[in-house]
């Protein structure tokens, strides 16, 4: 017996359904927008303590069902009243845009006759000047063809394109190359203290910053291990780079390495040491930290964050070699 793999079938049936549609009814030639297949294109914006990055810019393919009788022109427009079916529907809790950050770059196309294609897209965009004012988590800007002049009506179905943009807050700047990290590494920690929140013990600082890999303070097994740096005095820190344990040797003409790495590291700062209003930078997993050669793994920030506080939370895997070997700090100007 034959099986039958219902995921084709879906989407063929939509497909017939909407050519039966146009040959049923010829005086119905449907316009409709081509983009994907929801009409729904995503971006995302990020801020950032030294601005404002990401692209919003949307283009929506044009097609009508049959070849025009003649030359047609199509108008599409913004269209708000589409949020509150459009966050039903996906169960989201997207806002309108603010005023006036929308560009139209284009808002009328053309299909030439004996053509089921537009020659250009239905375009709209934000400026990435105007970036900073999206405030809210979630925005929709949705867009709906609302004339056709000549040989078509507009689809109520498919005359509709959405654009969804997230926003996020980002201190982070993943994947930075180590001989890339901004600011300067320090080389003096003079005075500086630790407290290894998990245990209640004292952290000789110094084993921190001696750059050797395969000393330092033992962490618990368990993951989530805190650390509090106090640099006794306020810094504009732009990064920091761990070790957690590692140890290079010779053999011959080879040098090898062997170590561990963290699997991630939750970062606050504070510039007096009340967490609950400290900047929170978030996680960030092994794959956003760059690695050198020497077992260090590096966090890179957008930009100098002045402070005195720096807390770490610490996952070390599923490894039972859990350390913390080296420290450092890298400080703009």
């Amino acid at each position: 017996m034959k099986t039958i793999n219902f995921k084709y079938i879906v989407p063929c049936l939509f497909a017939v359904a909407f050519l039966f549609s146009s040959c049923s009814d010829k005086d119905n030639n449907l316009v409709y927008f081509k983009a994907n297949v929801n009409n729904t294109l995503e971006s995302m914006v990020t801020h950032t303590p030294i601005g404002d990055f990401g692209t919003v810019n949307a283009k929506f393919p044009v097609r009508i069902q049959r070849p025009a009788a003649s030359s047609l022109t199509v108008t599409a427009e913004l269209d708000n009243s589409l949020i509150d079916a459009y966050n039903k529907d996906y169960g989201t809790n997207c806002k309108a845009l603010p005023d006036d950050v929308v560009d139209f770059v284009k808002m009328n196309v053309n299909i030439p006759r004996d053509s089921v294609k537009a020659l250009d897209s239905i375009e709209v965009s934000i400026p990435d000047s105007k970036f900073s004012l999206l405030t809210d988590s979630t925005y929709l800007l949705p867009v709906r063809i609302t004339e056709v002049k000549g040989d078509g009506k507009e689809s109520e179905e498919r005359g509709k394109g959405y654009v969804f943009i997230r926003t996020q807050t980002k201190l982070v700047n993943s994947g930075v190359a180590p001989e890339d990290m901004p600011g300067t590494l320090l080389d003096d920690y003079t005075g500086w203290s630790a407290d290894y929140q998990d245990s209640g013990t004292p952290i000789n600082i110094s084993d921190l910053f001696n750059n050797i890999t395969n000393d330092g303070l033992a962490l618990n097994q368990n993951n989530g291990n805190t650390i509090i740096i106090d640099m006794q005095s306020e810094k504009k820190v732009s990064g920091v780079r761990m070790a957690r344990w590692y140890e290079s040797y010779v053999w011959g003409d080879y040098v090898y390495g062997y170590g561990y790495w963290f699997s991630a590291v939750h970062v606050w700062l504070s510039k007096d040491g009340d967490w609950t209003s400290a900047t929170d930078a978030g996680t960030v997993s092994d794959s956003e930290m760059s690695r050198d050669d020497k077992g260090f793994q590096y966090i890179a920030f957008y930009g100098g964050v002045a402070t005195r506080y720096i807390k770490l939370q610490i996952f070390s895997g599923y490894s039972t070699s859990s350390s913390l070997a080296e420290l450092g700090v890298f400080v703009s100007e």
